[in-house]
C-alpha cells in the first residue's frame, strides 16, 4: 500500500512540475518570435516550431477536456481559475500556427527553383575486363544499412552511387520489402510493448517517463518501425495527461563541434546514487551522442573503467581521443590510450567536469530516465525501515538484487537512445549519425590537433556545468561480506517478478545472508 501511495505521490509530483516545464517551454517558442532578426531562422527550425506547437495545441486541449469533465488536475492550480487562460493561450497557438505555415509554405515554394544537381559515384570496382565497371556493394551491407532504417535514397547517397543502382542491387540479391511497410502491429500489442517498457504493470519499469523520441527508439531496438501519428495516439492512450506534459521546446542546441564519429568520446562516472555505494559509469561518443556504455557498479576502481572502456571498443572501435575529469578511476584508461595511440597528441584530454558536458547531459537524462526510479524505491525502503544503508547484509543484497535490475534498465535505455530521432540532426538516430559519419569520413584523416587546440577539444563554451570538487574524490568499494559459492547458488535470481519491483527479492535475499552468517 505504500509503494502504491508513493508512486501516486511520485506521478502527481511528475505531472504539475511538467505543466510548470511545459509553460516555460511554450514561453520559449513564443519569445523565438517575438525577438528582432526571427527572419532568419531556417526552415527546419520553422518546421520544428511548427511540430512543437501542434503538440502544445493538442496538450492544451487534452487539458482543457480533462477540466471540464472533472478529472484529476495535473496543474495544481484550481480548475475554475485557470481554463480561461488556457483557453485564450490555445487561442494564441493557433494563431501562430497559422503564420508558421504561411511562411514555411512560402520558403518552399522559394527553395523550389534552386534544387542542385545530382552528385557523381566515387565507390571503388573490383570488377576487371571491359564494360562498365561493377561496384563493390555486397548484400550485408545493404542488409545492415537498411536495418539502421536508411532510406535506399539515403544509402545510395552514402555509397556516393546511384539509386537505380541500388535498386538493381536489391534485385539481384532478392532482398524482400520487409523494411519497406511499417510492422503489422496492433494498438493493443503496441500498447503492451510500452506498458512493459515504463512499468504500467505490478513489476514496475524498465525505464520510466519515456516520451514519443525515446519511445520510438525502443520499437526500433526491437526491429519495429511504426507511424509517429500511431507512437503519439500510443502515449496518449496509456498516460495521457503525463505525456502530454513531457512536451519539450528544444529548437537551439548549444555550440559543439568534434569533426566525426570516434574522434572524441566523454567518459565520466556518476554519483546520483552514491549514497547506496552505487557509481554508474558513462561513454558518449562526442560527435553522434551515441552512448558507448551506461552501467551501474559498486565500485569506482580503475580497473572497472578500463574494462568497461575496453568493451566499448571491441564493438565501437578505437577513439582518436578521450576527454574525462581529473578522478583516479580514469587513469588505466589514459595509459591503455597513450598506449596505442601515442603521446603528445592529446589521446587522453584531463580537465574540469564543467568542461565535459557532453557526458554530463548524459548524466543527466540517465537520472531522469531510469535511476530517479530507483532513487525513490530506495528512499522509500529506508522510509519504511526495510534497508538499513550502514548494515552490510542489507547493503550486498540492495546491491545483488538491483545492480543487475538497473543495468537490465541501463540496457534499454541505451538501446532507445541510440536508436531514437534526433530533431536537430534532421531526426537521424545517433547510430544513423555514427554509421554514416564512418562511411563519410573512412579516408578523411582526422587525427592532428595543435597544441593550442587540445584543451578546448570537445568543450561545448555554452553548456559549462557546476561540478562540486568532491566528485573527484570518490572512493566506493564493495560492502564488506564473503558469500560461498555454494550459499550464492541458493539466493534468487534478482530479475525474477516478484510483483514489487525487486522489493520483496531483496528482504529474502537480507534473511538467507543473515541465516548463512549465523
Amino acid at each position: 500500500m505504500a509503494a502504491r501511495t508513493n508512486r501516486t505521490s511520485v506521478i502527481r509530483e511528475r505531472n504539475e512540475r511538467g505543466f510548470r516545464n511545459f509553460l516555460q517551454s511554450l514561453k520559449a517558442v513564443f519569445h523565438l518570435f517575438l525577438t528582432p532578426g526571427n527572419e532568419q531562422l531556417t526552415t527546419d527550425a520553422l518546421r520544428d516550431a511548427r511540430r512543437y506547437l501542434l503538440d502544445a495545441k493538442g496538450t492544451l486541449s487534452l487539458l482543457l477536456n480533462d477540466l471540464s469533465r472533472g478529472d484529476p488536475n495535473p496543474t495544481g492550480l484550481p480548475a475554475n481559475a485557470i481554463q480561461a487562460p488556457l483557453r485564450d493561450l490555445r487561442e494564441s497557438v493557433t494563431k501562430l500556427l497559422y503564420i508558421l505555415s504561411v511562411e514555411i509554405e512560402k520558403r518552399e515554394q522559394e527553395s523550389a527553383f534552386y534544387v542542385d544537381a545530382a552528385y557523381s559515384a566515387g565507390v571503388t570496382s573490383t570488377q576487371l575486363g571491359p564494360g562498365r565497371r561493377r561496384y563493390d556493394i555486397s548484400k550485408e551491407q545493404l542488409e545492415h544499412l537498411r536495418s539502421l532504417f536508411f532510406s535506399w535514397k539515403k544509402i545510395a547517397d552514402m555509397l556516393q552511387v546511384s539509386v537505380s543502382t541500388i535498386q538493381r542491387r536489391r534485385k539481384e540479391f532478392g532482398l524482400d520489402d520487409k523494411f519497406e511497410s511499417y510492422s503489422d502491429i496492433t494498438d493493443d500489442e503496441l500498447d503492451e510493448i510500452y506498458a512493459s517498457i515504463t512499468g504500467n504493470s505490478s513489476e514496475g519499469p524498465l525505464t520510466p517517463y519515456i516520451g514519443r523520441r525515446r519511445f520510438i527508439g525502443a520499437l526500433r531496438s526491437r526491429g519495429l518501425r511504426i507511424q509517429r501519428w500511431r507512437v503519439s495516439d500510443c502515449l496518449r492512450r496509456v498516460d495521457p495527461v503525463g505525456t502530454a506534459l513531457r512536451w519539450q521546446m528544444t529548437i537551439h542546441r548549444r555550440k559543439y563541434f568534434v569533426p566525426t564519429p570516434n574522434s572524441l568520446w566523454h567518459i565520466d562516472s556518476g554519483h546520483k546514487l552514491i549514497r547506496y555505494k552505487l557509481i554508474t559509469h558513462v561513454c558518449i561518443d562526442g560527435k553522434t551522442r551515441l552512448l558507448i556504455y551506461a552501467s551501474c557498479c559498486d565500485n569506482n576502481k580503475a580497473d572497472t573503467v578500463l574494462s568497461l572502456f575496453q568493451k566499448g571498443v571491441e564493438q565501437w572501435g578505437l577513439p582518436s581521443r578521450v576527454r574525462c575529469d581529473y578522478g583516479m578511476e580514469n587513469f588505466y584508461v589514459g595509459q591503455y590510450m597513450i598506449d596505442h595511440r601515442g603521446e603528445g597528441r592529446g589521446s587522453i584530454i584531463t580537465g574540469s567536469s564543467v568542461h565535459n558536458s557532453r557526458v554530463e547531459r548524459a548524466h543527466r537524462d540517465i537520472y531522469s530516465g531510469v535511476l530517479a526510479f530507483y532513487a525513490r524505491i530506495f528512499e522509500a525502503m529506508e522510509d519504511e525501515g526495510i534497508l538499513e544503508i550502514l548494515d552490510n547484509v542489507h547493503l550486498y543484497s540492495l546491491h545483488y538484487v538491483f545492480i543487475a535490475r538497473i543495468n537490465r534498465s541501463l540496457d534499454e535505455f541505451i538501446q532507445q537512445m541510440n536508436n531514437h530521432p534526433v530533431s536537430s540532426e534532421n531526426n537521424q538516430s545517433p547510430l544513423q549519425m555514427w554509421e554514416k559519419g564512418m562511411l563519410d569520413n573512412m579516408h578523411s584523416g582526422y587525427t592532428a590537433l595543435s597544441p593550442a587546440e587540445i584543451d578546448d577539444f570537445g568543450v561545448d563554451p555554452e553548456g559549462l556545468l557546476p561540478v562540486d570538487e568532491e566528485d573527484y574524490q570518490v572512493n566506493v568499494s564493495p560492502p564488506s561480506i564473503e558469500v560461498s559459492d555454494n550459499h550464492l547458488t541458493q539466493m534468487p535470481c534478482p530479475l525474477q517478478s516478484d510483483e514489487n519491483s525487486g522489493v520483496n527479492i531483496f528482504k529474502q535475499c537480507v534473511e538467507l545472508l543473515n541465516s548463512f552468517l549465523s
